[in-house]
């Protein structure tokens, strides 16, 4: 539940805690069922916030067996929903707090990542487009296949999640069907295959970049559809030929 939502729920509560207990207290204060007449509304909001708190000054003090029923419904109603409140809110800003710290993208900032780049995997080529792109201050997530990736890639202070896969969950809940670019840049072969399957899938509206170095990978991935393969030997070799001239 999002934070404004349980905001909303807490506040209704407090409310209808409060309504019964003012409108209680000065029916029965009426009635004489306190030790003093509670002749105004004043009166019984002083009592119902004095009881819901726990402070309890003693000043007025039920009587009867009906007022003190009511003032124990009042005083656990206090306790579970005012303290609820507390302990319920101030866990999720805590929760939240904590997430931004681990590098994990809070519920809040999923649903509004759009054109962003999802880097699957943390090898050399997707570490270093990573410093780029905090460099220039571009959106993108880290999914790592290892907790030391993960954790490597949360150092550098990058948001990152840990996923043994990329899979269709993991990449729905990055959005992938709005990110602009996906690059798979896994040592495993058959996780690079699964991976740029599943954003091949998903990321519809995205360039998918694979980092693939074995022939047999880069067929299959051909074979796919995947056009854009990168194969860091070929560019090494390159720049080597373009060097020596």
């Amino acid at each position: 539940m999002r934070i404004s939502t349980k905001l909303m729920a807490y506040a209704i509560a407090v409310a209808l805690l409060m309504a019964y207990g003012v409108s209680g207290t000065y029916i029965l204060g009426q009635r004489g069922d306190f030790n003093v007449h509670v002749g105004s509304l004043v009166q019984a909001l002083y009592f119902t916030v004095a009881t819901i708190t726990t402070v309890g000054y003693g000043d007025i003090v039920p009587v009867s067996d009906t007022a003190r029923i009511f003032t124990m419904v009042l005083i656990v109603g206090g306790i579970l929903v005012v303290f609820g409140a507390v302990v319920g809110i101030s866990g999720d800003f805590v929760n939240a707090k904590l997430d931004r710290l681990s590098g994990k993208l809070s519920s809040a900032e999923l649903r509004l990542l759009k054109g962003h780049t999802i880097l699957v995997g943390y090898g050399h080529t997707n570490a270093l487009l990573a410093r780029s792109f905090k460099e220039r201050k571009r959106r993108f997530v880290v999914v790592a296949d290892s907790q030391s990736d993960a954790d490597s890639a949360r150092a550098a202070g990058y948001t990152a999640h840990k996923a043994e896969e990329a899979s269709e969950a993991e990449m729905s809940m990055l959005a992938a069907d709005r990110a602009s670019m996906v690059v798979i840049d896994l040592q495993d072969r058959p996780k690079t295959i699964y991976a740029a399957l599943v954003a091949k899938s998903m990321a519809k509206r995205a360039e998918i970049f694979v980092v693939a170095s074995s022939d047999e990978t880069i067929r299959y991935l051909k074979e796919m559809g995947i056009r854009r393969i990168i194969n860091p030997a070929d560019m090494a070799a390159s720049k080597i030929i373009g060097a020596i001239g």
